[in-house]
């Protein structure tokens, strides 16, 4: 089960925005200069931490988002 990648997906279909999936530095780039309006980082290791939400074990999933205030 590859949660990220259907969260990803699932956005893509459903959202009025248009989500671009690039690598970290790129998307600091792009928001600092403007051309990205919000960063969704999920973390490479939040497929397997969902599902250890079903074992007694769990750890803490952390997905970031950042955004810039425009002016």
């Amino acid at each position: 089960m590859n949660v990220g990648e259907e969260l990803v997906d699932r956005h893509a279909r459903e959202s009025k925005y248009e989500f671009q999936c690039v690598d970290e530095g790129k998307a600091q780039d792009g928001l600092k200069n403007g051309q990205y309006y919000m960063i969704i980082s999920i973390p490479e290791d939040f497929s397997k931490n969902a599902t250890n939400a079903f074992r007694s074990t769990t750890t803490k999933d952390e997905t970031s988002i950042y955004n810039k205030s425009r002016k």
